[in-house]
C-alpha cells in the first residue's frame, strides 16, 4: 500500500480510476474505486469505471420506419371442425397435456445496487493505494 500524501484534488486525479482506501477523521473507513474528483469532493463506488475512449464512436443512421398496413384474416371453419365436440375436463382440474404442466424456474435474485460515497476532501485523514 501506498499513502497518498498531502491529499488534494491534484494528487487525486491521478488515481481515478484505481482502488482506494481511506480513514476518514471521525475513525470510519471506505474502500472502493476513485471514481470522481470535484469541487474538494472524492467519489468513492464499489464498481469499477467502465472503460471510455476519449474519441466520440459514429452511430449508424437509423433506418426510417415505413408505415404498414396490418391485416386481419380470419379461418373459416370446416363442417367437421364445428361440429366436434369440445373436450372437457373435470370440474376443478386443468389439462397440461401429456408430460404434465411446464417447469417454472425460480426468480433471479436481484443483483444489489451499486453504491457511492461523496466524501470532503477535508474529512480525509489518510488516503491509500495499492501501486502509484
Amino acid at each position: 500500500m501506498q499513502p497518498i500524501h498531502p491529499i488534494s484534488a491534484k494528487s487525486c486525479k491521478n488515481l481515478l480510476g484505481k482502488p482506494v482506501f481511506l480513514v476518514l477523521k471521525d475513525g470510519s473507513r471506505l474502500f472502493g474505486v476513485l471514481h470522481r474528483v470535484d469541487n474538494n469532493r472524492l467519489t468513492i463506488g464499489d464498481e469499477p469505471l467502465a472503460n471510455v475512449s476519449a474519441k466520440p464512436k459514429k452511430t449508424a443512421k437509423k433506418p426510417t420506419a415505413t408505415k404498414s398496413k396490418t391485416v386481419k384474416t380470419t379461418k373459416k371453419q370446416t363442417p367437421a371442425e364445428q361440429s366436434a365436440p369440445e373436450q372437457e375436463t373435470p370440474a376443478g382440474l386443468i389439462s397440461f397435456g401429456f408430460w404434465g404442466p411446464p417447469p417454472e424456474a425460480p426468480a433471479p435474485a436481484p443483483a444489489p445496487a451499486p453504491r457511492s460515497w461523496d466524501v470532503p476532501l477535508d474529512n480525509v485523514g489518510a488516503m491509500f493505494t495499492e501501486t502509484v
